[in-house]
């Protein structure tokens, strides 16, 4: 028979690998290749999955924190950091944070720097985005440690505890440590 145990014989059917074939007799019992079922089903079915996951990503999208967030009001206001990683700030430095819910937006001062971030809030938990920093220089080395120290610890926050004028920024572990408390500011954000 001629092409017999090979798939290259004029009755083949043009393939893109010799994965995708199998040998086999057709109805005159020569030899060819002909596609398998399944890499039929597989070949007409990559279509169908790549929009079927397009649209699945497209719906937790939707269903994400960021599609439905909503920083609470009651975080609303300018919050004077008073630890960062349980270390008080230098003496005579001073940071603090302006919570706005209506934006989404967190901005303040590290001691160095103007910041801003955008918040996201979903079923109590608090994600701090990436943080956009003014350019300037830090007065003094103690100033440059607590801005350090505070733009190292924003990207871990994912919850918050509030109690009264306190406001703690966790990780989501429950029992961790604050990575940054904060106490209600007295002076109105600008």
């Amino acid at each position: 028979m001629h092409g017999e145990g090979t798939c290259n014989s004029a009755r083949s059917v043009p393939e893109r690998s010799a994965v995708w074939n199998r040998p086999s007799r057709d109805r005159w019992g020569a030899m060819c290749c002909v596609r398998s079922n399944w890499a039929r089903s597989v070949e007409l079915a990559l279509p169908i999955m790549k929009h079927l996951s397009a649209l699945f990503a497209l719906a937790l999208g939707a269903c994400s924190p960021m599609g439905q967030s909503t920083v609470p009001a009651e975080l609303r206001g300018r919050w004077d950091v008073q630890q960062i990683a349980g270390a008080p700030l230098g003496a005579g430095d001073h940071a603090y944070l302006d919570i706005d819910p209506a934006t989404r937006v967190m901005r303040g001062w590290t001691g160095c720097r103007g910041i801003s971030a955008p918040l996201t809030s979903f079923a109590g938990s608090l994600t701090v985005g990436a943080v956009a920093q003014s350019s300037g220089s830090c007065p003094n080395p103690g100033a440059a440690t607590d801005e350090g120290r505070l733009l190292g610890v924003l990207p871990h926050v994912q919850r918050y505890i509030l109690h009264g004028r306190r406001l703690e920024l966790l990780q989501a572990a429950n029992g961790s440590e604050a990575l940054i408390v904060l106490r209600r500011s007295d002076e109105a954000p600008q």
